[in-house]
C-alpha cells in the first residue's frame, strides 16, 4: 500500500511572488463568485494558470500536461486564485523486521525517510544502505536486526578405564571390578542473529552436572602352574632338568627341594675388550667369543647382555606374544632390548643355574627377562637372580 509523505515546506515561494502580478495583469483580482476559479499550477520554475471550478490536482496536473502518477502535490489556498506544487515522486521500498512497505516521498535521505516511516535503527542493526545517502526512485531500503540471546547445550563427558594389579587373577587375565558410566556437562552460549538466524555464538559459561567415572579393571599377576614331574640326576649332588625348546633341547639346573646349587656347565671364551654400555636397567657388552653348552656344543655370541632375571610359569595352554604356546626354551624380553627371534644363551652371574639355549618368543612387564618353567616349585627356587644373556649369532 502506498503512502503519500508530503514535504513540511511548502516551496511556493517563488509562486507567492509571481501570481500576484499575473493576478493584476489578468483581472483575477476582484472577481465576483460567479467567475471561475484560478489555478496556478507549478512544477519547478514552470508556471502554468488555468481557469475552472472544483479541479482536483491530479485533473490540474494532467491538463498542465503532466502524468499525475508521477506526482505529489502541495495546495494551497491563496486570495483569489488556488496554488498547486508538483514535485517528482519517488517511490522506495522499506524491509524491516519482517514486513515490506512502499513509501511515496519527494526526497530527502534514507535516514529521514526510515524516521518518518517510525522504523528505528538500532546500535548493531545493519542498513542496507549509509542513513545520509540520498533517497531514489525504486530504492529497497533494507533493516537488517542484529539480536543476541543465549543457548544452553549438554554435552555427554566419555569416561575412560583404569588398571589394577590383582595378585588373586591370573596374569594375563581381566575382570572388571566397577563399571563406570559417562558424565554430563552444561555448556552456556550467547548467541548472536541476524534477522532471527543464528551467525556466531560463543561459550560463556561451562558446568559439570555429573563426573565422568571410569571403568576399573583388575589385571592378573598370580602365576599359574601346572604339575609335572622333576627328573633328578645324582650328578655333582644337584638336580637337574631337561628342557625342550623350538631349536632343541637344554639342561637348565633347578633345585626342586629349594636348595642354592644346580648344575652349571657352561663355559665361555671370548675377547677380553669390548665396548659396555648402559641401558634402562642393564649393561651391554659388545664382543665376541664362544660359549660350551652343558651339552658340550660351542656356541658363537656376538655380544652380552647383564640382566635381571625372573621366573614365571603359565597353565598349559597359554599363549606367548610371538603366538607360540608358552613352554622352557621361549623367554621374554623388552623389544626394544632384544627383537623375538633372537636366540639367546642364558646363564646366572652366580653360577648356580643354567637356563641354556632359548627364543626371544613373549614380552615381560619391565626391562628384564622373564625364564619360563614347567613348575611354581622350580620358580621359587630361582627366585630373583643376575644373569648374563649371551646373544648368538
Amino acid at each position: 500500500m502506498k503512502q503519500s509523505i508530503r514535504k513540511l515546506a511548502i516551496k511556493l515561494a517563488a509562486v507567492a511572488l509571481t501570481v500576484p502580478v499575473l493576478a493584476g495583469t489578468l483581472g483575477i483580482l476582484g472577481r465576483s463568485a460567479e467567475d471561475p476559479e484560478y489555478y496556478v499550477v507549478s512544477y519547478g520554475k514552470s508556471i502554468t494558470i488555468l481557469t475552472g471550478n472544483g479541479l482536483s490536482a491530479e485533473a490540474l496536473a494532467q491538463r498542465s500536461g503532466y502524468d499525475a502518477d508521477e506526482y505529489l502535490y502541495e495546495v494551497e489556498a491563496c486570495e483569489g486564485y488556488t496554488a498547486v506544487e508538483l514535485f517528482d515522486a519517488l517511490d522506495v521500498t522499506v524491509t524491516a523486521d519482517g514486513e515490506t512497505q512502499v513509501f511515496r516521498t519527494t526526497g530527502g535521505t534514507v535516514g529521514e525517510l526510515l524516521s518518518m516511516a517510525g522504523v528505528t535503527v538500532g546500535e548493531e542493526d545493519i542498513l542496507s544502505h549509509a542513513e545520509g545517502e540520498p533517497v531514489t526512485d525504486e530504492m529497497e531500503i533494507r533493516v537488517h536486526r542484529v539480536t543476541y540471546g543465549e543457548a544452553v547445550e549438554e554435552k555427554t563427558i566419555a569416561h575412560g578405564k583404569k588398571y589394577e594389579d590383582s595378585k588373586d587373577l591370573e596374569k594375563g587375565k581381566e575382570k572388571t571390578k566397577t563399571e563406570g558410566h559417562d558424565g554430563l556437562k552444561r555448556l552456556t552460549y550467547r548467541v548472536k542473529y541476524l534477522d532471527g538466524v543464528e551467525t556466531d555464538r560463543e561459550l560463556i559459561g561451562e558446568e559439570t552436572v555429573t563426573e565422568a567415572v571410569d571403568t576399573v579393571i583388575l589385571r592378573g599377576t598370580k602365576v599359574k602352574t601346572t604339575s609335572s614331574s622333576t627328573s633328578k640326576t645324582g650328578s655333582t649332588g644337584s638336580s637337574s632338568k631337561n628342557n625342550s625348546s623350538g631349536s632343541g633341547s637344554s639342561s637348565s639346573g633347578s633345585s626342586g627341594s629349594g636348595s642354592s646349587s644346580a648344575s652349571s656347565s657352561s663355559s665361555s671364551s671370548g675377547s677380553s675388550s669390548g665396548t659396555t654400555t648402559k641401558q634402562n636397567g642393564h649393561t651391554v657388552t659388545e664382543v665376541s667369543g664362544t660359549i660350551l653348552s652343558s651339552s658340550g656344543e660351542e656356541l658363537a655370541y656376538s655380544k652380552i647382555i647383564d640382566i635381571k632375571a625372573y621366573a614365571y610359569s603359565y597353565s598349559a595352554g597359554s599363549i606367548t606374544a610371538s603366538g607360540a604356546p608358552v613352554q622352557v626354551g621361549i623367554v621374554a624380553m623388552l623389544r626394544s632390548t632384544l627383537p623375538q627371534g633372537t636366540h639367546v644363551y642364558v646363564v646366572t652371574n652366580d653360577g648356580k643355574y643354567t637356563y641354556g639355549p632359548a627364543v626371544v618368543g613373549d614380552v615381560p612387564g619391565g626391562d628384564i627377562i622373564d625364564l619360563f618353567f614347567n613348575t611354581e616349585e622350580e620358580c621359587y627356587a630361582f627366585g630373583v637372580r643376575q644373569a648374563k644373556v649371551y646373544v648368538l649369532d
